[in-house]
């Protein structure tokens, strides 16, 4: 549009030094360069010359540049001015300043007024008519990039390119399309640019939606892949520009939210450009939540290695001169998986948001992060610059591991508390309705209110639309807090073009409401009394019965505490003597009255058991008589839980159909104390079997055991805890050794490691026990080496530091 002037600072740079002396200040002070300036083109002009002072006050000299490009072909131009020293010209350029400048192609001018008839004249004319596509010839040579600069209209925000090709003689072509949108700013290429390889056939056409910066040039490089066909190829190409006014000039629109209290989101679209099709679709597919740091660690690293050297003139002024010591920070964070449904696996994308995508600019050394499972397992590693790839977790504990590095302890302080995100795609996509109306988008589209329907909008034409939350239930392990993450395409058939960003924020899960008590049997129960008392006499029953209750509830209430104090001695390891006290007074008491279909006395009982199987051996008791001591020590407690179930009463239950909506208190009672007799019965037989399992002798009990255990456990996911899982798994395995089966047995095996969660406590004892198999038993001795190797890798004695 016209020459443009611009003004360039120039500030001498000295080289560095601790100190100077005070004839090497006079000598900097008085620097005073008579620089000739030159430019390397016509169409740049600077003044002859410039004098260059050291400037310590001033900050510097100046002086000015025109540019002149109207005589410039269409393209990409280059040109630098170069500052010579006038007294001693051989010494070269002193600096140099490049300078880059665009002219856009000047493509397919409009035709002559005078040479349209008088309709195409009228159009012509038409201020609100649409911008014409933008059409020109291109002739590709193999490994030969041919680019054209395009200048976007300011309220564009995506490029259509169709690209027709002609007669081709030798064949088909593989053409490398790369679109730049613009140059300017600090958004990484990768979230702007588009790369696509496309096969253009004879007489064919492909369609690219790309996105644009609006106001800016756009860069369009073509190019043949000369390792498919390298003959040239002729094509016409073709550039259309669209817009929603949605996203305005940035490259990347703001996110439309829906909060946590929210029914919906607006956006307002309109057609500034031509008349646009309008099929919006929204969907979520991602959940991110954030974690804080639950520990944080600076240390000072390697006195040899994490020192950054003296520069060359703090050696000069002081030969042991020290270098600069890089500290370290190490922050953990922890979290949770649990999939949902019939999923194992829950994909996971760690990243520390704040410093992702950055290099250069990034306030950091470096910057790398670990995730380990809870057995240690290192199970991924990345850094700030890229994603990693997602990483998919059984249910389990976790933690990541993130260091950072820097000379500046305090820079490193201030970012103790440093978030991290993680990312966990949805395990399928939930839509978002999106309605053209206000009161359509409060009511959910009650009412027969329908979703937008497929639609036009026509240029200089507004529409609103409102983004509603999901109605789909939402995943259990999405909390509060969490955001869900996805887009809006205002045009589902050109999706990459036109989506927007789109979050929406969990809120707090719904509050679940207690169940109503179920009076029908008290009002039995007083329809009986008050035909036989006054009602004094009712009113005293009544108090006399509360009375009873509170006494029941005090006597529950003291058990609970005792049963609570003999866990938590169970949970620390306590001695025998110490839990034998407790345990053996609370037996001999008779246990209070049900809890809600719950038997305390099961409870007593079963938490005596598990003290059994955990119980540590007298020091003094050989290994052999071990499984001997262990037997004699489970198989009393599993016996007692047996013998305090109806194993018949159990099997009667659930071998029929119980409806629970609308079943009476008493039923919900009945069918609560049958399920935890039901668990306890499974957990006593498992108890017993697992004990006779590991006498050196087989004998006719373990089998018995083992017959019964298989009538109530006839899959792993029978039994709730992980430990007593694995516990099943080797109880099975030795079993199917003691009948002459090892292939069984060691199925029974691989089926459990398959499954195993992370930090299950007789894991590792589970993949010994494979290796046992086979190494003694079958004779594998390469699988009992790659079996090894995957026990060290997956629960590692010694842990690498970062």
């Amino acid at each position: 549009q016209g020459p443009l002037t611009f003004g360039v600072l120039v500030q001498p740079l000295f080289e560095h030094a601790a100190t100077r002396t005070a004839a090497e200040v006079e000598e900097l002070l008085s620097l005073e360069l008579q620089l000739q300036l030159g430019p390397t083109a016509p169409w740049v002009t600077t003044p002859a010359s410039m004098v260059l002072l050291s400037a310590k006050e001033r900050g510097g000299q100046t002086f000015t540049v025109r540019l002149d490009p109207s005589t410039l072909p269409p393209g990409a131009h280059f040109a630098a001015v170069q500052a010579v020293d006038a007294t001693d010209p051989a010494r070269g350029p002193l600096f140099s300043l490049p300078i880059t400048v665009v002219i856009p192609h000047a493509i397919s001018p409009p035709p002559p007024l005078g040479a349209l008839t008088p309709a195409q004249l009228e159009t012509a004319r038409d201020e609100t008519a649409a911008p014409p596509a933008l059409s020109f010839p291109l002739t590709l040579q193999g490994g030969v990039p041919v680019r054209r600069f395009i200048s976007v209209p300011e309220s564009a925000e995506w490029a259509k390119v169709t690209l027709r090709s002609g007669r081709m003689a030798n064949g088909p072509h593989a053409v490398l399309l790369h679109a730049v949108p613009s140059a300017r700013g600090d958004l990484p290429n990768t979230a702007c640019q588009t790369k696509r390889m496309l096969q253009l056939r004879e007489l064919s056409e492909e369609v690219v939606q790309l996105p644009v910066r609006g106001g800016a040039t756009l860069e369009l490089c073509m190019q043949l892949s000369w390792l498919a066909n390298p003959a040239p190829a002729t094509l016409d190409a073709e550039v259309e520009f669209h817009s929603y006014g949605a996203r305005g000039r940035a490259m990347h629109a703001p996110t439309t939210r829906i909060g946590g209290a929210d029914a919906f989101a607006r956006i307002e679209v309109g057609a500034p450009l031509r008349t646009e099709r309008l099929a919006p679709e929204a969907e979520l597919t991602a959940a991110e939540r954030a974690l804080r740091p639950s520990s944080s660690t600076i240390t000072a690293g390697s006195a040899e290695l994490d020192v950054l050297p003296p520069s060359d003139a703090e050696l000069r002024a002081a030969a042991d001169a020290p270098g600069e010591q890089i500290h370290s920070m190490l922050l953990q964070y922890s979290f949770d998986v649990a999939p949902e449904g019939d999923a194992k696996e829950q994909p996971v994308l760690a990243r520390v948001q704040s410093l992702h995508e950055q290099l250069y600019d990034a306030p950091l050394d470096s910057m790398l992060w670990r995730l380990d499972d809870a057995n240690g397992q290192t199970l991924q590693y990345g850094g700030a610059m890229h994603d990693a790839a997602e990483t998919k977790l059984k249910k389990g504990s976790y933690s990541v591991s993130v260091l950072l590095r820097h000379p500046d302890r305090a820079q490193l302080t201030a970012l103790k508390e440093l978030p991290l995100l993680l990312r966990m795609p949805l395990p399928k996509p939930m839509d978002c309705v999106v309605h053209g109306g206000r009161g359509a988008a409060s009511k959910g589209g009650h009412g027969g209110h329908e979703a937008v329907a497929e639609g036009w909008v026509r240029r200089g034409g507004h529409k609103d639309l409102y983004v509603c939350k999901p109605t789909t239930e939402l995943p259990k392990w999405v909390s509060a807090g969490d955001v869900l993450t996805g887009h809006v395409a205002l045009d589902k058939g050109s999706k990459e073009a036109t989506k927007l960003p789109l979050a929406f924020e969990a809120p707090p899960a719904p509050v679940k409401k207690a169940e109503a008590a179920d009076d029908d049997g008290d009002e039995e129960d007083a329809e009986v009394v008050g035909a036989a008392l006054d009602e004094e006499a009712m009113a005293c029953a009544k108090e006399a019965r509360l009375v009873q209750e509170d006494v029941d509830e005090l006597e529950r209430s003291v058990f609970r505490a005792r049963l609570q104090r003999l866990g938590a001695l169970r949970k620390a390891a306590s001695s025998a003597e110490r839990y034998n006290a407790l345990a053996d007074a609370m037996l001999a008491e008779s246990p209070p009255p049900l809890d809600k279909g719950k038997s305390l006395g099961l409870e007593l009982l079963l938490e005596v058991l598990a003290f059994r199987r955990q119980a540590k051996p007298p020091a003094a008791l050989a290994e052999a008589d071990m499984a001997g001591w262990r037997a004699e020590q489970v198989q009393p407690a599993a016996e007692a839980v047996l013998d305090l179930i109806d194993a018949d009463e159990v099997s009667t239950h659930f071998g029929r159909t119980h409806e629970s909506e609308g079943a009476s208190k008493a039923a919900k009672e009945h069918a609560t104390m049958m399920d935890e007799q039901r668990s306890a019965l499974r957990l006593a037989l498992l108890a017993r079997a697992s004990a006779l399992a590991s006498l050196p002798v087989e004998s006719e009990s373990f089998s018995t055991a083992v017959a019964e255990l298989k009538q109530w456990v006839d899959k792993p996911d029978a039994l709730k805890e992980e430990e007593d899982k694995d516990a099943l798994a080797l109880t099975l395995m030795r079993h199917e050794l003691a009948r002459s089966r090892p292939g069984a047995a060691l199925k029974v095996l691989r089926a459990r490691l398959a499954v195993q969660e992370p930090g299950a406590k007789r894991a590792k004892e589970v993949g010994k026990e494979c290796v046992k198999l086979y190494r003694d038993v079958l004779g594998l001795e390469l699988w009992a080496s790659n079996m090894e190797e995957a026990l060290f890798a997956k629960f590692p004695v010694v842990k690498l530091p970062l």
